[in-house]
């Protein structure tokens, strides 16, 4: 399993608009369906008394069994890790990142 081309790959499917990310009731989660029965999960950053979690992308089955989940600080993304933070940021920016939505609110502010 080869973690840093999955995130490689939704990073850039996020960008070209070819996943459609949905929120979840979870307002710190979003999904995208894909390839008729695989889900991916991406789950903000979370503080809680034990410790804190980064951002983390799993794929799931349609059922909802985990089959990979990789977390901004796993070593096993080494090249990818800051990739998974910035995947989430992309997401809630609706597939930007989170200096694009910046500067594209400024242009806007600008044109006002």
């Amino acid at each position: 399993m080869n973690a840093t081309m999955i995130v490689g790959q939704v990073v850039l499917k996020t960008r070209i608009g070819k996943l459609q990310w949905e929120p979840t009731a979870d307002p710190n989660e979003m999904i995208a369906a894909f390839g008729g029965g695989y889900v991916l999960r991406m789950a903000g950053p979370r503080a809680l008394p034990m410790g804190d979690y980064p951002p983390t992308l799993s794929v799931e089955t349609a059922g909802g069994q985990v089959v990979v989940s990789i977390a901004a600080d796993d070593r096993a993304t080494a090249g990818n890790a800051e990739e998974v933070g910035v995947l989430w940021e992309m997401i809630r920016c609706g597939g930007k990142s989170a200096e694009e939505a910046a500067d594209e609110a400024l242009s806007r502010l600008m044109e006002l």
